[in-house]
């Protein structure tokens, strides 16, 4: 399944997972993947079908809340996706990906706080998160903390010199 994936071979993939899970109807990975294959083929019901009998089967699995999760955020329900990353975190807190989808989902909800909150917990677990640093960042100058707006700007330059969006940031901050 996952080389069919690889191939972008979606039928193949979703054949072999309903083969496996004819064989391991209780095997919630199997569910897990074949709603990212879904994903992939742009049918969210089905993703979301998968991805909520995993959590049904195994609620202690934090991978089928995260999954669930960013179905909700690309729908724009944050409040339900903020839940689904809560009890993600809850079941995995030293996940910096968790952190910086529920800074997303809170960034949406104007709840800058939390948001920023979250992206520090991310760094905290995961100081060279490029992802991490420049939301922060962007975040940062959007409520003027520019000098340190500017280091996370500058921690992604050093990652990525080409990176034209976090140099037009930057010159922004820098000439203000």
């Amino acid at each position: 399944s996952l080389c069919h994936m690889q191939k972008e071979d979606y039928d193949a993939a979703k054949e072999d997972l309903g083969k496996l899970l004819k064989i391991a109807p209780k095997y919630t990975r199997a569910y897990l993947m074949r709603g990212e294959v879904s994903l992939k083929q742009k049918d969210t019901i089905q993703a979301l079908n998968d991805f909520e009998t995993a959590i049904d089967m195994d609620r202690y699995d934090p991978d089928g809340w995260s999954a669930r999760a960013i179905v909700r955020l690309q729908q724009g329900k944050y409040t339900d996706a903020e839940s689904d990353l809560d009890q993600a975190i809850h079941l995995s807190a030293k996940n910096a990906g968790n952190y910086i989808n529920r800074a997303l989902a809170r960034f949406h909800q104007n709840n800058l706080r939390g948001a920023m909150s979250d992206y520090d917990l991310a760094l905290d677990i995961d100081p060279n998160n490029f992802l991490g640093h420049y939301n922060r960042g962007l975040l940062r100058a959007q409520v003027g903390d520019d000098n340190r707006a500017l280091e996370d700007f500058d921690f992604v330059l050093k990652v990525e010199p080409d990176n034209m969006m976090a140099t037009f940031n930057r010159g922004l901050l820098r000439a203000q």
